[in-house]
């Protein structure tokens, strides 16, 4: 991916979300007040008390059971942030949907394509069940493949494509890169940034350095170069902004379109995000309710 879309896709995740009080906190793993289940699970409201949030120390079928407990009717959410982002980026959505789940990204290995990546993904994720899952920007290609592997209902894209077809045309051009080895990527990206690197503002030359020093982010931006379309086997919903510039609106077909919003869309509008995220969980779960033996489409 070229490297200020990178930054656009990260921008959160240094920030700590607004306004949120430290808890205090129990057996948790995790800073900036978020627990995390200690393989990897950010719970956000499943196990939370007036003023304690509380994870449970075990295995994740025991957590996800205890969940199925607490929320009988409500299939999980399963959302991944952005290339650089992590689950702060979705602080919006932790209180608008109790059964969210933001898995921690694998380890990834350079020979990776992001098919094998999201299959190690749902290995971790098999014992949810029935579930949706969905992601921002790079986080919806990875969802596109975790479907496929896990009893999923739908699938969401928020800031994101349905296939590599739909990227624009500065990604498409750069696709011969990404099928170099790991090594030779790495070698010709930092090549081709310090050749800009003189006239970048100092700030730009700071973000590059920090993501071109980062192993996960030069796999993702070639992964996402090798990426080919796939079919998820389910419905899909995608939502996006019409100044979108990571991902112009014009390649893609998205299901619902917002004005004025950008890539960060999961954030600036995120009230309506929301609305469209439950909109398509209460039709997807109402049509299985209805045909609970029906194929898959």
């Amino acid at each position: 991916m070229p490297l200020a879309d990178a930054q656009v896709d990260g921008v959160m995740s240094q920030a700590a979300p607004p306004n949120k009080a430290r808890p205090q906190s129990c057996g948790i793993h995790a800073a900036n007040a978020f627990p995390v289940h200690p393989r990897g699970f950010c719970l956000y409201n499943h196990l939370v008390m007036p003023t304690c949030f509380v994870s449970l120390q075990g295995d994740v079928g025991e957590t996800l059971s205890l969940t199925a407990q607490i929320m009988p009717d409500a299939k999980p959410l399963i959302l991944l942030p952005g290339m650089m982002a992590d689950h702060r980026l979705l602080a919006s959505q932790q209180t608008a949907f109790p059964n969210l789940v933001v898995p921690a990204w694998p380890e990834h290995r350079p020979s990776d394509t992001i098919g094998n990546f999201a299959e190690r993904l749902a290995d971790t994720l098999r014992p949810i069940g029935p579930c949706f899952v969905g992601g921002i920007s790079f986080g919806g290609v990875v969802a596109l493949e975790l479907a496929r592997h896990l009893d999923s209902l739908g699938c969401i894209l928020i800031s994101s494509v349905r296939s590599s077809g739909e990227l624009p045309l500065r990604f498409r051009l750069c696709r011969g890169a990404g099928f170099l080895s790991q090594s030779a990527f790495d070698t010709v990206t930092s090549v081709a940034v310090r050749s800009f690197r003189p006239s970048m503002p100092r700030a730009a030359r700071r973000r590059s350095d920090r993501l071109l020093s980062s192993p996960f982010f030069c796999w993702a931006t070639r992964a996402m170069l090798r990426w080919t379309a796939c079919d998820p086997g389910v419905p899909i919903a995608q939502i996006h902004g019409d100044a979108e510039l990571t991902f112009p609106v014009e390649r893609t077909q998205p299901d619902q379109i917002v004005d004025r919003a950008g890539h960060m869309l999961v954030s600036t509008h995120s009230e309506i995000v929301n609305q469209f995220i439950s909109q398509f969980i209460a039709s997807r779960c109402s049509d299985h309710s209805s045909h609970p033996d029906r194929k898959r489409t």
